[in-house]
C-alpha cells in the first residue's frame, strides 16, 4: 500500500517508518521494508536508523529543506532534538509577521467557520510561529514571526503540503510543560472529551506561545502563562526550569518545545488549588503521579491513550535525567 507523504516520519533507502494511517491514536507507528522477502532474518532493523547523519544532526531549520524541496512538500520538519538547556539560556527573538500564501489566505475564512461551528468557542488569537532554531555552546535560539489561530487552522491539514505543495504552514510553537511539585510528583492531565485536539488522551500541561509587544519573547513566561491558566500554579522556579526537547508533531502539524518546570507547591495543594484556574474545563481529569513512574513505567496508566506531547515528554525527561546523572 502507498503511504501518502504527509505520514512518513523517517526513510532509508531500505526502510520506511511512518504514522499508521488508520490509527486513532496519535504516536502509532509502522516500520516497513522497501523491499520483499520471504525470510525475516534478511532484514535488520537496525539500518532504520541509518539515516544521513548530517540531517539527523542538522541544528538550523531553513526555509526551504532540500529534500522535501525535492518532492514539492513545503513542510517544516526535523529530526527530533533532546537537550538539556537552563531556561536562560533560550532566546526568542519576533522577526515580523507571517504571510500566507494566497491562494491559502483565500480559504482561511472558510475554513475557520467551518471550525467555528464545531467549537463556537474557538479564537482566532495571536501565535507564535516558528521559522528557524539554532543551538550553539547549550544555547537554543529560536526566530520567530506572529501568525494567527485560524491561519494555523488553514494550514494543519494532513493533505494541505499536496494541496499547496509551494506553500508554508503556520507553523506555530507549541509548549509541553512537564511541571514537578515539591514533593517529586508530576501534574498529569486527561483532556477533556470536548477538546478540539486530541479529547480523553494522556496530556501534561501546554498550548501556544503567544508573540509579544518587544521583539524578545521570554518563553519561561509564555509556558508560566499556560500553567496559570489551566492549573492556577504561579510558584514557578525560573533557575529550576530547562527546555528538554524540540519536535515537529506530525499529526497536527507544528513544533513543540517541551520544558520541564518545578513548582514551590507540593502536588496536593495544586490539586486542590486547580479549579480555580480560568481554563480548569479543558482537562476532564487532574492527578499527580510520582515522577519515577512517569520516568520508568512503560505500563503507567494502561489502556489509556497518550498523546503524541505525552509520550515526546517521557522520552526527553529520560534524556534530561541522565544528562543531569539523576536518574
Amino acid at each position: 500500500m502507498e503511504i501518502p507523504e504527509q505520514f512518513h516520519v523517517c526513510e532509508t533507502t531500505g526502510w520506511l517508518v511512518n504514522h499508521r494511517i488508520n490509527s486513532a491514536l496519535p504516536g502509532y507507528l509502522m516500520i516497513s521494508s522497501r523491499s520483499f522477502t520471504n525470510d525475516l532474518s534478511e532484514l535488520s532493523l537496525a539500518r532504520v536508523w541509518r539515516t544521513d547523519r548530517a540531517a539527523a544532526d542538522r541544528r538550523t531549520i531553513r526555509d526551504r529543506d532540500d529534500r522535501i524541496a525535492e518532492k514539492g512538500n513545503a513542510r517544516m520538519i526535523f529530526a527530533d532534538e533532546a537537550f538539556s538547556i537552563p531556561i536562560d539560556h533560550i532566546h526568542c527573538r519576533l522577526s515580523g509577521e507571517f504571510q500566507l500564501a494566497a491562494a491559502v489566505e483565500a480559504e482561511r475564512k472558510s475554513v475557520w467557520d467551518r471550525l467555528l461551528a464545531r467549537h463556537p468557542a474557538a479564537f482566532d488569537g495571536r501565535l507564535l510561529r516558528m521559522a528557524a532554531y539554532g543551538i550553539e555552546d547549550g544555547r537554543l535560539t529560536i526566530t520567530a514571526e506572529s501568525t494567527c489561530f485560524s491561519a494555523y487552522v488553514a494550514t494543519r491539514h494532513p493533505d494541505f503540503a499536496a494541496a499547496h505543495p509551494q506553500a508554508e504552514r503556520a507553523d506555530p510553537l507549541g509548549l509541553t510543560v512537564v511541571l514537578i511539585t515539591a514533593d517529586q510528583q508530576v501534574i498529569t492531565t486527561k483532556r477533556s472529551l470536548a477538546a478540539e485536539q486530541n479529547p480523553g488522551a494522556l496530556y501534561f500541561v501546554g498550548g501556544y506561545a503567544e508573540p509579544a509587544t518587544g521583539e524578545e519573547i521570554d518563553l519561561f513566561d509564555e509556558a508560566a502563562r499556560e500553567l496559570a491558566e489551566e492549573i492556577a500554579v504561579t510558584d514557578i522556579e525560573r533557575s529550576r526550569s530547562y527546555a528538554i526537547g524540540l519536535a515537529y508533531d506530525p499529526v497536527f502539524c507544528h513544533p513543540e518545545l517541551l520544558l520541564l518546570m518545578a513548582s514551590r507547591s507540593t502536588a496536593a495543594d495544586i490539586l486542590d488549588g486547580a479549579h480555580h484556574a480560568p481554563d480548569r474545563n479543558e482537562a476532564a481529569e487532574l492527578f499527580a503521579s510520582p515522577l519515577s513512574d512517569i520516568l520508568n513505567d512503560d505500563d503507567f496508566l494502561p489502556g489509556a491513550p497518550r498523546t503524541w506531547s505525552f509520550l515526546k515528554a517521557q522520552t526527553f525527561l529520560q534524556h534530561h535525567f541522565r544528562q543531569r546523572h539523576s536518574l
